[in-house]
C-alpha cells in the first residue's frame, strides 16, 4: 500500500481560503461586476431532444425595449470557426449555438444582446423557433447500434472514439492472476460546467 504520510492533505478536513468572503458577501461574482457599457446575453434553448431548424422569429424581440441584437447560430457560424471536439472526426462540426439542427434539449438556438439582463430574458421568451421533429435515441449503449439514428449523421455512427488505454503488461497479469473479478459499469452523463463571464473589448 502507498505511504500517505507525505500527502498531508489526503483524507484530512481542510477549508478553502476563499470561503469565507463568500459566506459574508464579501465574494466577487462575474453579475458583481459593472463595467460601463455593459450589454447582457441570454440564450434560447432548444425544448427539443433533436430537430431541424425551420425558422427563427427574431422581429418582436428585436423591437423591445433594450434589445441591442439577436444571434442566430448561422450567423455566428458563418463568422467564426467549428469548437475543437478533442477526436479526429473531421465530419463532426460544432459551433456555440446551433446551426440548422439541436441535437439535445437545452442546446442553444440564439443568443439575445440587450442592455439589462432582465430585458434579455423577457427578450427571449417571445422569440419562435419553428422545427421539424427528428428521430433521436437516449439510451446510451443503443446509440451503438448502427440502426439507431445518428447525432451527427455525415459522420456516419455514433461511435465519436473507440479507444483502449493499456499500462503495463495487462495481458500477463490476468494469465497469471489467481482470481478474476468481472463487473459491469454504467456510468452517468458527465459534462463540463458553464461559466459566468463578464469580458470587456480591447481592439
Amino acid at each position: 500500500m502507498t505511504d500517505l504520510k507525505g500527502y498531508r492533505f489526503v483524507s484530512s478536513k481542510r477549508r478553502a481560503r476563499e470561503h469565507r468572503r463568500f459566506v459574508v458577501g464579501q465574494g466577487r461574482f462575474a453579475g458583481d461586476i459593472d463595467l460601463p457599457g455593459t450589454l447582457h446575453v441570454a440564450l434560447v434553448a432548444s425544448d427539443l431532444p433533436a430537430g431541424r431548424i425551420l425558422d427563427i422569429d427574431t422581429r418582436e424581440a428585436l423591437a423591445m425595449p433594450g434589445v441591442r441584437y439577436v444571434l442566430t447560430g448561422a450567423e455566428l457560424a458563418a463568422a467564426t470557426d467549428p469548437l475543437m471536439i478533442g477526436v479526429d472526426a473531421p465530419k463532426v462540426r460544432r459551433y456555440p449555438l446551433a446551426v440548422g439542427v439541436t441535437r439535445y434539449c437545452g442546446e442553444g438556438i440564439a443568443a439575445i444582446v440587450a442592455k439589462t439582463r432582465a430585458q434579455a430574458e423577457d427578450a427571449r421568451d417571445v422569440i419562435r423557433v419553428s422545427y421539424e421533429a427528428l428521430p433521436f435515441v437516449l439510451d446510451a449503449e443503443a446509440a451503438y447500434r448502427p440502426e439507431t439514428p445518428p447525432v451527427h449523421p455525415d459522420h456516419g455512427s455514433n461511435v465519436l472514439l473507440d479507444k483502449s488505454f493499456v499500462w503495463g503488461d495487462v495481458a500477463d497479469a490476468f494469465a497469471t492472476a489467481k482470481h478474476r473479478l468481472s463487473y459491469r459499469v454504467r456510468w452517468g452523463r458527465s459534462s463540463t460546467v458553464p461559466i459566468q463571464v463578464t469580458a470587456s473589448w480591447d481592439p
